[in-house]
């Protein structure tokens, strides 16, 4: 009765008397004997390439990403050609990217922070293992603040809206909440939903910022007026 070693685990492993090769190359198998550990024969072995061909490709997943995009990634398996149906893949970001990137189990990758990352996708059987990696760049999103309209004139009395949306890259985010406040809420006030009442004639500044960054914002002065006429140009 014997046990057995390998030089290289990852190039092949005995068990039950029966050798996987994993990796093409050389490597040395050890038999040692049971009751009496000082007698062993060895020898060297060399695993050639499988006439198999696989290739592991990514699907299409962009180049470039900006913070707070996120984005899913997959991969397929192809042997000799042919897609292979329920690969084994694994996909990671290394932990020296953790600030840039991140990916969870669904394989979604978000993008934290501006700087560049690599993302991994391995397969591996008894034969093969499969390594292809992604670079990807980030870039600092953008955050603007607008108002959906111009006016300035407000009827005393009156309730009109005065909403602001937030965008970013150019293009609204309904993720973000906006905040809103008046410079002298006597003369107007404006609600959470951007609503002004036009408490009494006078002049008012109304900011719009994001919630969790007030330097993205935007203001606008406004005039309550006991009739508002006013004409707005697009």
């Amino acid at each position: 009765p014997f046990f057995y070693e390998t030089s290289d685990k990852n190039m092949a492993i005995v068990g039950n008397n029966e050798l996987v090769a994993k990796k093409a190359g050389k490597v040395t198998i050890t038999g040692i004997f049971t009751k009496d550990l000082t007698k062993k024969i060895s020898r060297e072995i060399e695993i050639y390439p499988s006439n198999d061909r696989l290739n592991l490709v990514f699907d299409p997943f962009p180049d470039t990403m900006y913070t707070e995009d996120k984005d899913t990634i997959s991969a397929k398996l192809y042997k000799n050609g042919v897609l292979q149906n329920t690969p084994n893949i694994k996909y990671f970001i290394p932990d020296n990217y953790s600030e840039i990137a991140e990916i969870d189990e669904l394989h979604k990758v978000t993008a934290l922070k501006a700087g560049q990352f690599f993302v991994y996708a391995t397969y591996e059987d008894q034969y093969n293992e499969l390594t292809i990696t992604k670079a990807v760049n980030v870039i600092q999103s953008v955050y603007t603040v607008n108002f959906e309209t111009q006016s300035r004139l407000y009827q005393l009395g009156s309730r009109r809206s005065c909403k602001a949306n937030i965008y970013r890259n150019n293009v609204i985010d309904m993720e973000k909440v906006v905040q809103y406040e008046s410079s002298n809420t006597q003369v107007a006030s404006i609600g959470n939903d951007g609503v002004i009442s036009a408490e009494t004639l006078g002049s008012a500044v109304i900011t719009a910022y994001m919630l969790g960054n007030r330097d993205v914002k935007i203001s606008k002065p406004i005039e309550v007026v006991e009739d508002a006429y006013e004409v707005i140009w697009d």
